[in-house]
């Protein structure tokens, strides 16, 4: 079909990648190009349809955001900040345009993302629950109650 939007999904096999896979599949203008995950991964090189549920298709998943987009006209990010932004970097260098759901990027990071914008589309759509918001704001209301001497962290 002629006006179909190939995508690739970085993250594809993290939870939200897995879900925006199986939304792109269920969208008859939308076909999946293309699937990233982290280097370490042990399902690279392995065809990811069988792993989200469709046998009939055939998307290797990769570690290199170039190979996997060739020929991709999106690419749609739940990945950590530091990939998100290597990720940006390379699909700038592609004229990719980048979806990115990736939450807690600093100022001087968002200012990257405006950058990028100025050379290809961007997206940037972080995560909006309730629960992670009120968790900022927490952790920001401490921060200002603590003491210089005192170490905060928030682990996952």
């Amino acid at each position: 079909m002629a006006g179909q939007v190939k995508v690739t999904v970085c993250g594809a096999m993290g939870r939200m990648g897995q879900m925006v896979i199986k939304a792109v599949l269920g969208h008859r203008d939308l076909v999946l190009a293309g699937a990233v995950e982290r280097p370490d991964s042990p399902l690279l090189g392995q065809n990811i349809g069988p792993l989200v549920g469709d046998s009939s298709l055939n998307v290797v998943l990769s570690s290199d955001l170039k190979e996997a987009a060739r020929g991709s006209d999106v690419y749609i990010d739940f990945t950590s900040i530091e990939s998100s932004l290597k990720y940006l970097a390379e699909a700038s260098e592609m004229g990719l345009a980048a979806v990115i759901g990736t939450t807690g990027l600093s100022e001087a990071q968002r200012e990257n993302l405006k950058k990028a914008g100025e050379k290809i589309p961007v997206i940037w759509a972080p995560n909006m629950r309730v629960g992670v918001n009120a968790t900022y704001k927490i952790a920001a209301a401490m921060a200002k109650m603590m003491r210089p001497e005192y170490d905060l962290e928030i682990v996952q």
